[in-house]
């Protein structure tokens, strides 16, 4: 009987474990509980983008550049997964102008004849078989913000609502994304203020720790109840005119981009991107453009 007590009380200690979702099951005639970290879901959505282009000149000599950010995998739809990311990640100029400071010659022009967008696991990324590629379905200059596809599926988190609601000063925010290229993590932050206006659109100043590579990261705020909102996408770290990054990021506000990623409506049907969904058992099939 002592022995059936204190099993009693281990598996009610167990399940009224404070901070622990109510995932329990039972292992080798014990009580588990799993605490379910809704953060922990949305990270497995986290990519890091790249955007590789090639550049020749009149010679016919080519070199090849890249630049990064970080991307949410946000929906699927017909078989298609869909990233979003800054615009200024994915664009590359159609000519460069490049100068020898070794050489009396006037700058070089370079034109851009190949541009690859994709996601990599990092900036060292040295296996390209498992580089996912994406295509381009939607931008704005604008708001710097792009919606990117892939044929190949991708994990979409189902942890967070999305809010187009303003923060309030000193909310916690969470940016998720991989700095520096180099490797997906977590910056924990608060509202310094909830809106700024620049350039005729509304964003959120965060007082934060925001890195090169961290351009196009969602933020999150977390409520007093557990519950993660989606409520923008980083912009620019600052003092951005400086080129270095410190304790400040603008982020979008959710409001100016919904239409753009279109996160809760369907793709439009007349769209030159749009796949008309499959039958079941019928072969995949994508309209032409």
């Amino acid at each position: 009987m002592k022995k059936l007590l204190t099993a009693i009380v281990a598996a009610a200690t167990i399940i009224s474990a404070p901070g622990c979702s109510s995932v329990c099951y039972p292992v080798e005639s014990q009580q588990q509980c799993v605490q379910s970290d809704p953060l922990e879901d949305i990270f497995k959505s986290i990519v890091c983008v790249r955007s590789k282009g090639k550049y020749q000149d009149e010679n016919g000599d080519t070199f090849t550049t890249a630049q990064f950010g970080s991307g949410l995998a946000y929906k699927q739809e017909a078989g298609w997964s869909y990233v979003t990311t800054n615009h200024h990640v994915v664009n590359l100029p159609d000519e460069i102008s490049r100068v020898d400071f070794f050489s009396a010659m006037p700058a070089k022009v370079w034109k851009k004849i190949e541009q690859e967008i994709a996601i990599v696991d990092s900036k060292y990324d040295s296996n390209s078989a498992d580089d996912i590629l994406l295509e381009l379905i939607r931008e704005d200059q604008s708001l710097d913000t792009v919606v990117l596809r892939a044929e190949t599926p991708l994990y979409v988190s189902r942890a967070y609502e999305v809010s187009s609601l303003q923060e309030h000063l000193a909310d916690d925010v969470y940016v998720l994304g991989v700095p520096l290229a180099f490797e997906r993590g977590v910056t924990k932050g608060i509202v310094f203020n909830p809106q700024v206006e620049l350039d005729g659109h509304y964003y959120t100043m965060l007082d934060i720790t925001v890195q090169p590579g961290h351009s196009g990261s969602p933020v999150f705020v977390k409520e007093d109840d557990g519950r993660i909102y989606l409520v923008g996408q980083i912009r620019i770290c600052m003092p951005h005119a400086m080129g270095i990054c410190g304790g400040f990021g603008l982020a979008t506000e959710m409001s100016e981009l919904e239409d753009v990623w279109r996160i809760n409506q369907k793709e439009p049907a007349h769209s030159p991107f749009y796949r008309v969904p499959e039958e079941e058992g019928s072969s995949p099939r994508r309209d032409t453009k």
